[in-house]
């Protein structure tokens, strides 16, 4: 991918990040000068912040890269990042409880919740297919391909139809889906381990890792709306520490 591209996803992924931080934090201080209940404000307002910060750090990373192109799933993880920007929209109901409007339909917003968590899973799963094919071909094409089925999958699945009432927890979808997602999750661990079995350097190993693990640690983080503390504390630090890990075993091959 050529560096005008990469910059051109970054600034995408910085833009919507920036609109959902700044929404974010206009509903916090809100809430903090009219003494509003601070239960509207729960963790996943603070888990995106943070998710967002993380994605924001993998893409500058990634852009300063001497060679972003010497492996294929480089350019590919520019897309999950830029997808993964888009599950910022599960903070918007507190932004509309907070001016006590609501300007997009629930279910629209759903959608965009779904459409992020298939897209970005599936562009996981080309990660780990092209992390050691050097001769991929037909990238461009791969790419419109994969986001067509993820816009297609979006569609095609349902949404439960809240009422405003029911708005925070708008995005509880079928329990099949649900086992879809834990299957797509699966699926993009194991497309990693033909690349771990072909090279078992301890360079490929540790990447291999940090891969998995961020996988891990997104599908926990994502695959509901309300955590254990404990359980989003320690997927949190699974998301930090296996981007810094992923980004320094990506950057040992791009000097």
């Amino acid at each position: 991918m050529k560096k005008k591209y990469q910059y051109i996803l970054v600034t995408i992924q910085f833009i919507i990040s920036l609109a959902f931080v700044i929404l974010i934090g206009y509903s916090f201080l809100d809430i903090i000068r009219f003494n509003k209940n601070l239960s509207v404000i729960n963790e996943n307002n603070l888990s995106i912040v943070i998710q967002l910060i993380v994605y924001g750090y993998i893409a500058i990373q990634l852009c300063q890269m001497n060679e972003p192109i010497r492996w294929n799933d480089s350019p590919l993880l520019h897309f999950v990042l830029l997808f993964l920007c888009f599950d910022g929209v599960i903070t918007l109901p507190y932004f509309f409880t907070t001016i006590n409007l609501y300007l997009i339909s629930p279910l629209v917003l759903g959608k965009i919740h779904l459409f992020s968590l298939i897209s970005s899973t599936i562009f996981l799963i080309l990660c780990g297919i092209n992390q050691k094919d050097t001769n991929f071909k037909n990238s461009n094409q791969n790419i419109f391909l994969a986001i067509s089925l993820a816009i297609l999958l979006t569609f095609v699945i349902d949404v439960n139809s809240p009422t405003e009432v029911q708005s925070l927890n708008m995005f509880i979808t079928s329990t099949n889906f649900k086992i879809f997602y834990i299957i797509a999750n699966f699926i993009a661990i194991l497309s990693f381990i033909p690349s771990y079995l072909k090279d078992k350097t301890t360079h490929n190993k540790r990447k291999t890792y940090s891969y998995i693990l961020f996988t891990i640690s997104l599908a926990i983080l994502r695959y509901t709306i309300s955590l254990n503390y404990i359980i989003f504390i320690c997927a949190i630090l699974l998301l930090i520490g296996s981007s810094i890990s992923l980004i320094i075993n990506m950057k040992s091959y791009s000097i």
